[in-house]
């Protein structure tokens, strides 16, 4: 899928929209987001889309200089629920491995246990700074800044 958006705000629409069409996907791991792009493509504004579709009630920040930050999501009837009508998530994870140098350090941060989760939804910005991390299953999303407004999200289901 290729879509162009204007604004920040179309941005989280979008990725509300794409969490939304994988509501009925089976899963034996948890949901891994993976956000490719440059400094400023919308990778922290597409995280935000997707905490607020799953009903995350905290400003979600970028973790540049903690690396990670786990989001808890509310059971049931949370007012910020936006597009998940039976959300089996518990957490958000998002992760920001732009000063991580190599998957190791991911690893040791407990990368498999966070990935094998079922109730997690994880964004992980910035993949290739942790290659080789087994990602299989990872939805890929690349974000391009075309102009100062408009950018591009290219959205890979593997």
């Amino acid at each position: 899928m290729k879509r162009e958006v204007k604004d920040a705000d179309e941005m989280r629409e979008a990725a509300q929209e794409i969490l939304a069409s994988l509501q009925d996907s089976s899963r034996d791991n948890a949901l891994i987001f993976t956000l490719s792009g440059e400094l400023g493509a919308g990778k922290t504004t597409f995280a935000q889309g997707l905490a607020e579709a799953l009903g995350v009630e905290e400003p979600v920040v970028s973790p540049t200089f903690t690396i990670m930050r786990v989001y808890h999501i509310p059971k049931s009837d949370s007012p910020r629920r936006v597009r998940l009508q039976d959300n089996p998530f518990a957490r958000l994870v998002h992760i920001d491995a732009y000063r991580l140098g190599s998957a190791e350090e991911l690893l040791r941060l407990g990368w498999e246990e966070l990935a094998r989760d079922t109730e997690n939804c994880i964004a992980l910005e910035w993949p290739e700074r942790v290659e080789g991390l087994p990602l299989e299953h990872a939805k890929r999303v690349a974000l391009t800044l075309v102009t100062d407004t408009v950018h591009e999200i290219n959205y890979h289901k593997n």
